[in-house]
């Protein structure tokens, strides 16, 4: 199941069709899981409210949005930021969400076709080497939003 995540959206927010979804399904030759696809129609382009810490065993990282499926959107559009990036990233690797820091959450799909891992792509570690960029996180984006945790006072 997945967490309670609230998400803020803008006044301008407006919910991602299928048909934008599709193209980018399309344009990649993946079809998108089924959880995210559920999450990203309502909340593409939108921040977690509280939510924006990751805890996954030892590794802690920040949580921005989920890139927007709308060419017209004030947030990140999915395929500039694919585009901006791809040279830095292996195949079949695919970015969904973002960190403040010019990092991705990236759907991987060099396992399986239709069951991608979340993995995370450092953009500086890419630089030098494409695969050394990437670190799994975990099996899903339902389990990757349970991960999810308020940021803790400094």
């Amino acid at each position: 199941m997945v967490n309670d995540v609230e998400w803020y959206k803008r006044k301008s927010h407006v919910d991602a069709t299928e048909e934008e979804i599709k193209a980018v399904e399309d344009q990649w030759g993946v079809t998108f899981p089924s959880d995210y696809r559920e999450v990203a129609k309502e909340y593409h382009g939108c921040t977690p409210l509280r939510k924006k810490a990751l805890n996954i065993g030892e590794r802690e990282e920040a949580f921005k949005f989920l890139l927007s499926f709308s060419e017209n959107s004030k947030s990140l559009y999915i395929l500039d930021v694919y585009n901006n990036i791809k040279d830095r990233l292996v195949d079949n690797v695919y970015p969904f969400a973002n960190d403040p820091f010019g990092n991705c959450y990236c759907f991987d799909y060099r396992q399986s076709n239709t069951q991608p891992t979340i993995v995370f792509w450092d953009h500086e570690e890419a630089y030098e080497n494409p695969e050394e960029g990437l670190s799994y996180l975990c099996n899903s984006f339902a389990e990757l939003l349970n991960h999810l945790e308020e940021l803790k006072d400094s």
